[in-house]
């Protein structure tokens, strides 16, 4: 076996497994984590893109 074909396959891992393993370093407790998976889901959007809509919608709200 050529050591090429040994290290294929160990890559970025697939999307899912990269959603897994965002960790909010944003939240606090569990619960606020679960609402940041949510918001996530919901928007189809990574962290950070997640971050920037939430920053958005807070200076809205705020007004």
């Amino acid at each position: 076996m050529k050591k090429a074909a040994k290290k294929r396959g160990k890559g970025r891992p697939k999307k899912a497994n990269r959603m897994k393993a965002i960790i909010i370093p944003v939240s606090v407790s569990p619960e606020e984590e679960k609402i940041w998976r949510q918001l996530m889901k919901k928007l189809g959007v990574g962290k950070s893109k997640a971050v920037q809509w939430l920053l958005r919608w807070w200076d809205a709200n705020e007004k």
